[in-house]
């Protein structure tokens, strides 16, 4: 609220943000990008990594200021599987329906 507040017009968040509470006052009006834990990205599973995906996307695909992002952007360490896993689930679950 207080960074929206001083007339900026979107943040990229990260996992550890209540992306629902801020895309449920803001992301009507807002840009509001991230919330892939890289964490899940480097050390998870596919089916981790396609979790972590649905669950950003079930609060943000009705938000027109919601882009799904890693937060982060995806490290070098990511095993290749998993990169693939994320583009995948973005593929399967980004539509805005």
């Amino acid at each position: 609220d207080d960074l929206f507040a001083l007339g900026l017009d979107g943040v990229m968040v990260d996992h550890t943000n209540d992306l629902a509470r801020i895309l449920a006052r803001h992301g009507d009006r807002k840009v509001v990008v991230g919330s892939v834990d890289t964490a899940v990205l480097t050390r998870g599973s596919p089916a981790d990594i396609h979790a972590a995906v649905k669950r950003c996307m079930d609060i943000g695909r009705g938000c027109p200021g919601f882009f799904l992002k890693a937060a982060g952007d995806i490290p070098h360490n990511v095993p290749l599987e998993n990169a693939h896993a994320y583009v995948d689930a973005r593929r399967e679950l980004g539509v805005r329906r």
